[in-house]
C-alpha cells in the first residue's frame, strides 16, 4: 500500500515537471535568443534604411543582416526561441523586397505609398517580436 502511494506520488511528479516543461518551451525565449534577434532586426533595420541605388553597399548590408538571421536560427533552443527565429528570417525577406520598390523611379506616383504602405507593415511586425522578446526599440 505505501509503494503505492510512493508511485503514484512519482507519476504525479513526472506529470507536474513534463507539463512544466512544454509550458516553458512554449513562451520562454532564451537570454541567447534574445540577443541573437535583437542583433539581427538592427541588421534588417540598416537593410530597410538603406534606401539608395549601390548594389555592392546594399549587398554588404543584406549579407550582415542574413548572418545575424543565420545566428538567430541557430541559437534556438525552444519552441518559442524558433518563432522568433522564423519571425526575424521573414522580417528580412520583407525588407529585401523593399530594394525593388527603391529602385521605382521618382516620377512614379506609386512609389512613395508603396514604401509608405511597407514601413508601416514592418512597424507592426517589428511590435509583435519586440512583444516576444519582451524589448523596446529605441
Amino acid at each position: 500500500m505505501k509503494r503505492a502511494g510512493i508511485g503514484l506520488i512519482v507519476v504525479f511528479c513526472l506529470i507536474v515537471i513534463l507539463v512544466a516543461g512544454r509550458i516553458i518551451d512554449r513562451s520562454w525565449v532564451t537570454p541567447f535568443e534574445k540577443s541573437a534577434a535583437v542583433n539581427a532586426l538592427h541588421g534588417i533595420q540598416a537593410v530597410r534604411d538603406f534606401g539608395g541605388l549601390d548594389n555592392e553597399a546594399y549587398q554588404a548590408q543584406v549579407v550582415k543582416a542574413q548572418q545575424a538571421v543565420e545566428l538567430c536560427k541557430k541559437k534556438a533552443v525552444t519552441e518559442q526561441d524558433s518563432r522568433v527565429a522564423n519571425g526575424v528570417e521573414m522580417l528580412l525577406g520583407a525588407a529585401q523586397a523593399d530594394m525593388k520598390f527603391w529602385q521605382l523611379p521618382d516620377s512614379d506616383p506609386k512609389k512613395m505609398y508603396l514604401l509608405q504602405v511597407r514601413k508601416n507593415g514592418a512597424e507592426e511586425s517589428d511590435e509583435i517580436l519586440e512583444q516576444e522578446l519582451g524589448i523596446k526599440k529605441n
